[in-house]
């Protein structure tokens, strides 16, 4: 490994807020796609430590919704950690740091975009995450992965929830009234950067509940949520699944 690679590979770790290990070759094995093996006729790839990552975010993940979303049930926490750790997200993620361009690729997988494809993407941030599983004390790489996958992912993910609560209340609405659901914001308390949203959902002119949330699309999620309870709670035809 020449210093220019090293350099890259050490700032890839710096980003994180990591110690830099003089030993970077697990870093090096993180950020090396099965195409530039196959045409270095090399067994070393990234795909075992891609399997070992997978556990690593995954239980960083979950144990992070189960400390911050104490009122979560279940199967909402396991929706949203299964949106958060999806390689679309986890890819997104991936390009926000820049790993696209530290990649090791084959010519061919180079020339057919593989540095943007999300798949590969988060495939390596996995990777990555595996390498420095084995470098860095836990206490270390559980912080610096909360807050440079986990949070983010989070915020992704979030956004995904939110079509779910609505669109469902929205279907409902649709098939039993022939009309929409409308949202309305209430209020917005607290100072700018700890804001919280209340908002109201009306349908057919009636407020008939309201949620709460860090950004108005969240409020407009958990009211969604609200109604759909109070909606199977009163005897009328259930809301779609």
């Amino acid at each position: 490994m020449d210093d220019t690679r090293r350099a890259e590979l050490a700032g890839l770790l710096t980003q994180f807020g990591l110690s830099v290990p003089d030993d970077l070759s697990l870093v090096e094995l993180a950020m090396t796609h099965r195409s530039w093996a196959a045409e270095h006729q090399s067994t070393d790839d990234n795909e075992r430590l891609e399997f070992m990552g997978d556990a690593v975010i995954g239980l960083i993940t979950t144990e992070y919704l189960y400390e911050a979303r104490p009122d979560d049930e279940e199967g909402t926490l396991s929706k949203l950690r299964a949106s958060m750790v999806s390689r679309r997200i986890l890819g997104e993620v991936a390009l926000g740091l820049g790993l696209g361009p530290l990649i090791r690729f084959g010519a061919g997988e180079e020339s057919s975009g593989g540095r943007e494809r999300h798949s590969i993407l988060g495939s390596a941030l996995e990777a990555l995450c595996a390498a420095l599983y084995h470098l860095c004390e836990w206490s270390d790489l559980r912080s610096a992965l909360r807050e440079h996958i986990v949070l983010p992912a989070l915020a992704m993910a979030e956004n995904e929830v939110v079509a779910d609560y609505k669109s469902r209340l929205q279907e409902w609405t649709q098939k039993s009234m022939q009309s929409v659901p409308e949202y309305r914001v209430r209020e917005a308390l607290g100072p700018d950067h700890d804001r919280e949203f209340v908002v109201e959902v009306v349908v057919e002119g009636e407020a008939v509940a309201e949620g709460r949330g860090s950004r108005i699309k969240l409020a407009e999620n958990d009211a969604a949520r609200a109604a759909l309870e109070r909606i199977a709670g009163s005897g009328e035809p259930s809301p779609p699944d």
